[in-house]
């Protein structure tokens, strides 16, 4: 059994994730890590079409990974 920290819990809504307690912390990390791909992915494609210059690219890819800041959290801080 795994015990999430209440603010893990909270972030990983923001994502539609809602573990169980027998869900094992990397599993989830790794369903968090497939959504961070799938918005870096779409943000790549989005420059590729020229929907904006390629001088905001990096700021983009900082600015997504702010909202992904628990992938930067080793896993053995998600529960107590």
């Amino acid at each position: 059994m795994f015990h999430y920290k209440a603010e893990i819990l909270d972030e990983l809504q923001r994502y539609g994730i809602t573990p169980a307690e027998s869900t094992d912390p990397q599993e989830v990390r790794d369903a968090l890590n497939d959504l961070y791909l799938r918005d870096i992915r779409a943000l790549k494609e989005r420059l590729l079409e020229r929907e904006f210059p390629q001088t905001e690219y990096a700021d983009r890819v900082r600015e997504l990974r702010k909202n992904y800041f628990l992938l930067s959290i080793p896993i053995g801080f998600w529960t107590t």
